[in-house]
């Protein structure tokens, strides 16, 4: 009885466009988790215009814990989070997206964990990325890429910061967060969460054994959209913060970077040599200028995760 009454309740919300070569299996795998610490409420599915296979994906799994809402037309990820914010019953709201899979049974648990503790101010928590093995030399080059971002990341103000905020991440969010959040419609949804999580003064918590498994795009062309995205995103940015909080957010230390590059540098020459390389080519193709598109177009290359290969 005792235990019962510590379990939180949680919604899953899942915002999908044309996501059909993950999505069943994220949903499965979802349903899969181990409940010791909390109880599964409902799993919400937004598919945003879809025209593949998506809507029919989710209508084949006969489970009334999932629930799915389908837009005729494409609105975008962030629109796609307010409906979930409008109707969502539990008391945590996740928020996952639809071309990522949990790396074990316990990442729901480990994710409300910190909500156990009473701490009354904390209002998002978030786990860590786990980047899919590549399946070619472009994405072999961007693996060792983001497994030296991420350890700079982690060692920059113990992992509070707007570069592990992203979406890719499993993020848990309180009641308290979610009845002041609403998103803007041309913003990037995670990096504006955390800002606004940080402006509001609620507790952010790093959980590093919630661990969500993605892909890095496998082609440069899908890379480029990515840069442009992030570009035009901090820009769109400016127009509900402000720009010394911007600046003061986004640029790490140098000295840490180069510390941290050195060090992988000697483990992995040709291969941060190459990413380096890539990282001066996309700077010189995308420059500064790029503006932000909540509709921007997908990069399909990043969907199909390889399960049987990588859990």
């Amino acid at each position: 009885m005792k235990q019962m009454k510590k379990k939180q309740t949680i919604s899953i919300g899942i915002p999908a466009h044309n996501e059909e070569k993950n999505i069943k299996h994220l949903i499965q795998s979802l349903l899969e988790q181990k409940q010791r610490n909390f109880r599964l409420k409902e799993i919400i599915i937004v598919s945003d215009g879809s025209t593949d296979k998506t809507i029919t994906l989710v209508n084949s799994i006969k489970n009334p814990l999932v629930k799915l809402i389908k837009n005729k037309i494409r609105i975008g990820q962030q629109l796609c989070q307010n409906q979930i914010l409008d109707i969502y019953k539990a008391e945590i709201l996740v928020l996952i997206e639809a071309d990522t899979l949990p790396y074990n049974k316990n990442c729901l648990a480990e994710i409300v964990q910190p909500f156990l503790n009473k701490n009354n101010n904390l209002g998002l928590v978030r786990g860590i990325t786990m980047v899919a093995q590549p399946t070619n030399f472009f994405e072999t080059i961007l693996f060792y890429g983001s497994h030296l971002k991420k350890k700079v990341f982690l060692h920059w103000k113990s992992g509070d910061n707007i570069y592990l905020c992203g979406g890719h991440t499993m993020r848990a969010f309180s009641r308290s967060f979610t009845s002041k959040l609403r998103w803007p419609a041309n913003v990037p949804e995670d990096a504006y969460a955390y800002l606004y999580l940080k402006k509001l003064g609620l507790g952010l918590f790093l959980a590093k054994k919630t661990k969500l498994l993605m892909r890095n795009v496998t082609h440069l062309s899908d890379c480029l959209k990515q840069s442009r995205k992030f570009i035009g995103g901090k820009k769109a940015l400016e127009n509900y913060f402000p720009v010394n909080t911007l600046e003061s957010e986004y640029h790490f230390p140098i000295f840490l970077a180069i510390r941290i590059s050195l060090i992988e540098f000697i483990k992995h020459p040709f291969w941060l040599s190459l990413y380096l390389l890539e990282l001066l080519l996309n700077r010189l193709i995308t420059g500064n200028t790029s503006e932000f598109n909540a509709l921007y177009e997908p990069y399909f290359s990043s969907k199909k995760l390889f399960i049987e290969e990588q859990l």
